[in-house]
């Protein structure tokens, strides 16, 4: 079984990977849950898929443990639905010492990962990404939170997990734009590491219709080794860690400005890597080709097109609440070339995304 360490000094944890995992979910969990009640968190869809067979599994070989679930889709991750599932586990009496486990994409591992940092100052939880976009990224690093209407993960604290664990074969009940909004998230680590990008370029239809499961395990664990690596030397995100926002600057702004149900996270961070990409070449970072290369492969991944109405303005305004916000300006991440992300500062970008948004109108 792939098997990969977070190591965070005091605190540790696995990251599983194995297409077939969630059959052997009672042993797995046997050393982090026994005798411990578990809270198991997941939106409705994913309750009805994987959801209640786990819980029944784990009842049967004697686990406690009681399934909360809630509406799916990003708009679910704000205030009303975190208060709504605060209520029913603190009535349900879990205890400090008991755990929460998150089952399903990114929003779930986001809302049940924030419930696990605050309630009772602090809870343990074990993330079941099921989703693609929730396997290679959000469920390892430890960020969770809520949307505020000013701004996307605005509300949120860093808290990391005790177990992650992936199997891949929950993809194939994925709807087929949200796996393809994992390629998108995908392309980002693409950006990052040029001999991912090398392998994905020619691979990337092959790999989203989930012919070759083989493939598509080491895709995931690749991913997740990129982001384990990066965010072992910067957890908290004061510097290097960073570089894992790439395209999620214009990206987090698409999201707002469609009030979080028009763009699926990975279809959003598509559009911000473009964005990254053409400012890069427009400031001289990297040549033409370079960013014809890049864009050319961004187009082989499905995605929803940017709605008229959206204006820079509105984009630049997004941007400027952004949690990377600094006294200095916005922080922004461009490449120097496929495969060299950098961190850049600047305080006046909206020329710069008039100029990108005329593409697309």
């Amino acid at each position: 079984m792939p098997h990969l360490t977070m190591n965070l000094g005091q605190h540790k944890y696995d990251i599983l990977i194995e297409a077939g995992l969630l059959k052997c979910l009672p042993m797995l969990l046997e050393r982090k849950c026994k005798n411990r009640r578990i809270a198991l968190v997941a939106d409705q869809t994913v309750m009805q898929l994987y959801g209640s067979q786990a819980v029944k599994t784990l009842l049967d070989k004697g686990y406690a443990i009681r399934a909360f679930d809630f509406p799916p889709g990003e708009s679910s991750k704000n205030h009303d639905i975190l208060h709504e599932l605060y209520t029913e586990i603190i009535q349900w009496g879990i205890r400090r010492s008991d755990i929460i486990i998150a089952m399903g994409g990114g929003v779930t591992g986001d809302l049940a990962g924030f419930i696990a940092a605050t309630l009772h100052r602090g809870m343990d939880f074990i993330q079941i990404p099921t989703t693609l976009l929730a396997q290679i990224d959000s469920s390892i690093g430890g960020k969770t939170g809520i949307n505020h209407p000013l701004g996307k993960n605005l509300i949120g604290a860093f808290h990391q997990p005790v177990q992650v664990l992936i199997d891949p074969e929950t993809l194939h009940t994925l709807p087929e734009r949200e796996l393809w909004a994992g390629m998108g998230e995908i392309a980002k680590y693409a950006l990052m590491d040029s001999s991912l990008f090398d392998f994905l370029e020619p691979e990337i239809e092959t790999l989203s219709n989930l012919n070759n499961m083989e493939a598509m395990v080491s895709l995931i664990v690749r991913c997740c080794r990129i982001k384990a690596d990066i965010v072992e030397k910067d957890q908290y995100e004061s510097g290097s860690r960073r570089i894992l926002n790439l395209g999620h600057t214009l990206g987090h702004a698409l999201e707002l400005c469609t009030q979080y149900n028009y763009f699926r996270h990975g279809e959003a961070v598509l559009w911000g890597l473009d964005w990254a990409v053409r400012i890069s070449e427009k400031t001289g970072r990297i040549d033409a080709a370079e960013s014809l290369k890049a864009r050319r492969f961004f187009e082989r991944i499905q995605k929803q097109p940017i709605p008229q109405h959206i204006s820079s303005a509105q984009l630049t305004e997004a941007m400027s609440r952004d949690k990377k916000q600094t006294e200095n300006g916005l922080q922004w991440i461009l490449i120097d070339k496929i495969g060299t992300p950098v961190i850049e500062t600047a305080n006046d970008i909206e020329e710069l995304t008039s100029e990108w948004l005329q593409n697309f109108k």
